[in-house]
């Protein structure tokens, strides 16, 4: 599913005065020529607004955890005995 650009500031800093003005969502979405659920999206929580939440479990591992595995992989001989 593709998305849209992110609203410019600019067009942030008008929405957010339309709708303290008073002006509906609708109304703001029609007048910056952005859909609906964007300019919703938005005012809803304009902090939250274009950041979104890393998908995926969390690594149990460190950095730290990484790079000592790594080291002890590549300093070793691996011998494989049938």
């Amino acid at each position: 599913m593709s998305r849209g650009t992110r609203l410019s500031v600019e067009e942030q800093a008008q929405a957010r005065a339309q709708h303290q003005a008073g002006h509906s969502r609708r109304q703001i979405a029609a007048q910056l020529r952005r859909s609906e659920n964007g300019v919703s999206n938005f005012l809803k929580d304009p902090a939250k607004y274009g950041t979104r939440a890393v998908p995926g479990r969390p690594s149990v591992l460190t950095g730290q955890d990484v790079r000592h595995i790594q080291l002890l992989l590549s300093n070793s001989t691996l011998i494989i005995d049938y």
